[in-house]
């Protein structure tokens, strides 16, 4: 599995842990978070068992408070598809994949397009390439924005994760000073997970690290925030008034399918142990464009996505 397919995971496992604590704290308060959940309208795809596609949006739209990094909907307008989990359930058997958001599929009108780009065409788009391309069919589609991940991470009170080294990103805003444990804001652990292009301080001198080695550092971080997500979010059921305030910020920046309820996702939480990473291969000189392969495929089928199990 290379560097830059492991990188994917990072928005797909603190995605998957934010939706972990909407539906812990829904239990009990249903009604009324359910009703703060937006909806979209779009034509979803049949398959056997029940698949659910869930996508960390880049939508600059809604960010987190404070100093704005990642620029506005005028300097980056629309959303792309950052992250794409997909979990899908069949016969007692639970498979969560990650895809390359890089990964080229059949975009609107037949046209070659990445993944990402599909969802900047339209969800709809998105929802068809999965299915043509891969033969993923989408039973419920749920969208995360990135404020709503750090707003869930603020209303925990933050979170404590551990780091090698010392690490800066300035395209994401990212600054932790120290080595060890840090405890993060929303914005800190939003900018950690989407960090890119990150230094170290290593033996007194900030380094840079190649894309390979930064994708690399950013999957290991992104898996510390998600183990720590999901250990807070345990603890946090047995807390009525911090559950009550996780899941209110985290249901304020879910979007579902129409058709979808909040109940639609209490399946997930058989999907907490392992998220696998679906690979492909690189393409030399194009770094934004990866292709599936036999192991794409195989990897697939193992997860039950195989020719004509999606129709639409």
């Amino acid at each position: 599995m290379s560097a830059r397919i492991r990188s994917a995971m990072f928005w797909a496992e603190c995605v998957l842990g934010a939706l972990l604590l909407v539906i812990i704290a829904a239990l009990t308060e249903y009604v009324v978070l359910d009703g703060r959940v937006k909806h979209q309208p779009v034509t979803l795809t049949d398959g056997s068992g029940e698949t659910w596609v869930i996508v960390g949006s880049d939508s600059r739209s809604d960010v987190p408070p404070g100093r704005n990094v990642y620029g506005t909907t005028q300097q980056v307008s629309g959303s792309r598809a950052d992250v794409v989990l997909v979990v899908h359930r069949e016969n007692g058997a639970t498979h969560a994949l990650t895809l390359p958001r890089d990964l080229l599929v059949t975009g609107a009108h037949g046209v070659p397009e990445r993944l990402t780009l599909t969802w900047h065409s339209s969800p709809q788009t998105f929802v068809d390439s999965l299915c043509d391309s891969l033969n993923i069919p989408t039973t419920h589609l749920v969208t995360v924005d990135m404020a709503g991940f750090a707003h869930v991470v603020d209303a925990l009170g933050g979170i404590d994760v551990t780091i090698p080294h010392p690490v800066r990103d300035a395209y994401s805003g990212l600054s932790l000073t120290r080595s060890g444990k840090n405890h993060l804001s929303g914005a800190e652990a939003l900018a950690l997970v989407r960090s890119r292009h990150p230094e170290q301080l290593i033996d007194g001198t900030w380094r840079a690290l190649g894309e390979a080695d930064g994708a690399q550092a950013r999957s290991e971080w992104s898996a510390e925030v998600f183990r720590t997500v999901v250990s807070t979010a345990k603890r946090a059921a047995a807390n009525p008034v911090v559950a009550q305030r996780v899941a209110a910020a985290a249901a304020n920046s879910l979007t579902l399918s129409s058709g979808s309820r909040l109940m639609s996702l209490v399946p997930l939480l058989g999907a907490t142990q392992t998220v696998a990473a679906v690979p492909a291969s690189s393409v030399p000189g194009a770094r934004t464009v990866v292709l599936p392969d036999d192991a794409t495929r195989n990897a697939l089928s193992e997860a039950g996505f195989t020719s004509g199990t999606c129709t639409r």
